[in-house]
Parts: structure tokens; sequence; C-alpha cells
């Protein structure tokens, strides 16, 4: 998965720090650590 993430991020040209990673699972923040993405639970981010 973080391949994928970081092919998008490459393609994009995003800015990581302008970014936020939402999931649900354990290995969602984990990708988002390896990427150095923020990351917030998918509950907290949609309010529900």
């Amino acid at each position: 998965m973080p391949g994928l993430a970081l092919q998008w991020i490459v393609e994009h040209e995003l800015d990581v720090a302008a970014c936020v990673f939402v999931g649900d699972m354990d290995t969602d923040r984990q990708c988002a650590e390896w990427l150095g993405v923020p990351y917030q639970d998918q509950a907290g981010f949609f309010g529900g």
C-alpha cells in the first residue's frame, strides 16, 4: 500500500505537509507514518 500512496503523491506533486491520511485500520496509520503524512481516524474526521 505505501507504494501506491507514494506514487499518488509523486504523480500529483502533493505537499505531504498539506495532506491528511484518513483511515480506520492500524495499517492505515502505519502507511501514513511511513509517508510522513498526518493521520486521522475516519470516525473523527467524518464526525461519526
